[in-house]
Parts: structure tokens; sequence; C-alpha cells
């Protein structure tokens, strides 16, 4: 770069973009500390070439080119200054005295342009939550009881071993299962156990997801005792019926009393619910097909 193009971008940067003192330039706050920044923002009593007089932008009507540069007046000034030659090219008056080399007008001008080029900080990203790992699944197991007409299901391991083992007379595995949570992440909903002696010499189990019908029956149905929470399942969408990805239906079916006590069946398996309304069992449940929940895969 020639001495002439050198001074005159220097000077003309130095007019354009920088303030008074170091503190005012938010360039000389943003960027680190180099040899093109400490001449651009520092002043001449720092040992740079930053403004440390008054008037010189503020000087509209300036005569010579190197105040018109300073002022901003255009190209057209800085074209007259190269043109005029390096005695009117150096801006030496406007830096105290002091005179710019080659070097220091190309880090100068170096610095400017960083300010173009330099990318963008890029945002530290937001962390993506841990998704909450599921809990531990478990078997709920079908059996059914021949003399009562009756179903019923369950995960308990004691209670599968006992009716597996003939403890509890008349209750054989029909050879269906669905699986279920064991425990509650705060993500699942507990599927109410309650039971009954009201119908004698039948007892019966019922299980419902529906949170609203929970507390209803624990409040209002004497006839029914409220266990726990038997195990955990995904809610069906209450209009639809329809389960998450990863989730099948499990559909409840009441048989209408007909055994002289209550008592509901629930299945995964589309077939046996048609067949079971065929015997007069009422769906019950979310949506048109009555799911009662949500069983994962």
């Amino acid at each position: 770069m020639s001495r002439h193009l050198a001074a005159a971008l220097a000077a003309t940067l130095l007019s354009w973009f920088a303030p008074a003192g170091d503190a005012n330039a938010q360039a000389c706050t943003t960027f680190p500390s180099g040899t093109g920044r400490d001449l651009f923002c520092r002043t001449t009593a720092q040992g740079g070439f930053g403004c440390d007089r008054s008037g010189c932008h503020a000087n509209a009507s300036a005569a010579s080119n190197v105040n018109k540069i300073h002022n901003a007046a255009g190209w057209s000034a800085i074209i007259a200054a190269i043109n005029g030659g390096v005695a009117q090219m150096n801006p030496g008056a406007a830096f105290n005295g002091r005179q710019m080399s080659d070097p220091e007008a190309q880090d100068i001008a170096a610095f400017v342009a960083s300010w173009f080029s330099t990318p963008a900080p890029t945002p530290t990203p937001t962390p993506t939550p841990t998704p909450t790992p599921p809990p531990p699944t478990s078997q709920v197991v079908e059996y059914y009881h021949a003399a009562f007409g009756h179903y019923f299901i369950t995960n308990i391991a004691g209670e599968i071993s006992a009716l597996d083992s003939g403890k509890f007379a008349g209750w054989a595995r029909t050879g269906r299962a669905f699986n279920a949570y064991a425990s509650n992440n705060g993500y699942v909903t507990g599927v109410c156990r309650f039971f009954t002696v009201a119908f004698p010499p039948k007892s019966s189990h019922f299980y419902t997801s529906n949170t609203a019908e929970c507390n209803d029956v624990r409040s209002n149905n004497k006839d029914w005792t409220f266990e726990a929470e038997g195990f955990y399942v995904q809610q069906a969408d209450p209009v639809t019926g329809g389960c998450p990805t990863g989730f099948q239906a499990v559909y409840r079916l009441y048989n209408n009393g007909q055994s002289g006590a209550p008592n509901h069946r629930y299945t995964t398996d589309p077939a046996v619910r048609v067949d079971m309304m065929g015997k007069g069992w009422i769906p019950e449940g979310f949506g048109p097909e009555g799911v009662g929940f949500c069983a994962p895969n």
C-alpha cells in the first residue's frame, strides 16, 4: 500500500469510526487488545492515533482536505488529499504532531476490517434436558374363574405365585397379559385398584386410570374398597381413545352385572373386545371403542 493511500485510509477510518477516547468507542471495548486496536483506540498521549482534539469532526466548513476527511466530507476529499501529496495527507496536526507510518496505517485498517469479517460469537446453546427414563415394566397377567364367569388381572408377584399354585381355587391363566409400569416416575398415570365383597359368594376387582372416576368411587361408592395404585400406564386421549407412540390400547369391558356381580375385563386384543361385546359385555372408557388406558409395548 502506498504511503499516500495508507495515510488517507487511516485518517478516514479514524475520523469516520472513532469517537474521542478509548472508553467511548464500542469497538474499543468489544475487541481484545492488539496492535491495530491500540493504535485506533488510544489517544496520541497513550501512544495511539485516537482523536484527542475537539472540533475536527464538527468542522464541516474546514478548508483543508485533511479536515474534510476528518469530518467525513466524502470520497472527493480523500481523492483530493491523495492527489495533493504527502504533506497534506499526513494528518500530523490532528495527532499532536505525531507522524503515522505505513505499517501503523495498515494495522488500523486491518483492525477496522475485522469488525466486518469477524463472525458474531456463537450463542451458547441451551442444554437439552436429559429425558426422564421410563420406570421398569412388569407384566399384568390375566386369570379367569369359570364358575364365577369373572376375569382378574394382577402384576403383583405374590398374587401371581399364589394363583398359579392353586392357593385360590378356581382361577387359571387365560394366556393373555400386557405390560405396565411398576413404579411412578412423575410422567405416568396410576391405575386405581378397587375390591368388593358386596356380592357374595363372589368378589371382584375393578381398575381405572381415570382420576375423576377413581376419586368418585373412593368418595361415593362404599361397596368398593380402594386398595392401591396397582400399576402405572399412560392415559388415553379422552376424546379419541388414542394412545401415544410406543403404547397399545387396553380395552375395558363391563359384564353389566349378568353374573350376579360386577366384573370387568381388560384386553389389548380387538378381537377379544368384539367377542365380549357379542356376549353382552359393554365397552367402557375413553373414545368410541372404550379404551381404559394405554400400556407400554
